[in-house]
């Protein structure tokens, strides 16, 4: 595998200053990696690493309608900054209401101050991002507070920003620069729970979602399994046996030289 590196974990300046951060290419296997999970119903069988990212395909015909995708095995605390590239490759023409796509979410440390969701989906015919605060409602039902603004590229990255209490929702369509498309006071809390995954809003209908590249710089992400970065390289062991019969050749040649001279 030419150059690759599974996951950096750095003691370093990441987005301005803070303090650690996290990198994951979504080509590599999230099985082998002990700081994510795949996470939803039939995620086994319906994600899988196809060299350009995790293409994560939802048929239409599930019986269960839960999202799919990538959880992180440890929190995050403080400032943060949590980018997510994607790649859409099919959503239905016509997409349920709630809308079809791709989705970064936060939990926090205490139920009262709910989630926070960027998504970037289909519904209907439109195409949107949406910024959500999902807050807990009567008889355990979610309640929303969105915004949608409209979406272009099948390619972008999604961006989650917080600095002191202010949480702000920023998106890139295609190559282009990132905008804030919103912002709320969501507190200090400690993110317990970070997912990235591919949704149809709990309706039956088909997607297909590839995940690229998952950057997550904070003031601090504790419990964060301790891997160095691990780089392998296939031509190596050619390159090694390259050199070394050069070495041996230029050596028995040059021997053979003097025998001769001394003859």
């Amino acid at each position: 595998m030419v150059g690759t590196v599974l996951v950096y974990l750095l003691a370093a300046g990441g987005a301005g200053a803070l303090a650690e951060q996290f990198e994951f290419e979504f080509q590599q296997d999230v099985r082998d990696h002990p700081a994510l999970r795949l996470s939803g119903p039939n995620a086994q069988q319906v994600a899988r690493a196809d060299g350009r990212g995790l293409r994560i395909a939802l048929p239409a015909d599930r019986s269960d309608l839960n999202g799919v995708g990538v959880d992180t095995r440890f929190r995050v605390g403080g400032d943060f900054e949590i980018t997510l590239e994607y790649e859409i490759l099919a959503l239905p023409k016509e997409a349920p209401a709630e809308g079809c796509g791709v989705g970064l979410l936060l939990k926090f440390e205490k139920p009262s101050t709910g989630r926070a969701m960027l998504t970037r989906l289909r519904k209907g015919a439109a195409e949107v991002f949406g910024a959500s605060r999902i807050l807990p409602g009567e008889g355990g039902k979610d309640r929303y507070q969105t915004q949608n603004v409209p979406a272009t590229g099948l390619r972008g990255k999604l961006r989650l920003a917080r600095s002191g209490s202010t949480l702000k929702y920023l998106v890139a369509d295609g190559p282009g620069e990132f905008r804030e498309i919103h912002s709320v006071e969501i507190g200090t809390e400690v993110v317990t729970e970070l997912r990235a995954q591919v949704r149809t809003g709990y309706k039956p209908a088909s997607a297909d979602v590839r995940l690229v590249h998952w950057s997550i710089h904070a003031d601090s992400l504790p419990d964060r399994p301790t891997v160095k970065p691990t780089v392998q390289h296939k031509w190596t062991w050619l390159i090694w046996t390259v050199v070394g019969t050069l070495v041996l050749g230029l050596g028995g040649g040059t021997a053979f030289y003097f025998w001769k001279q001394r003859g």
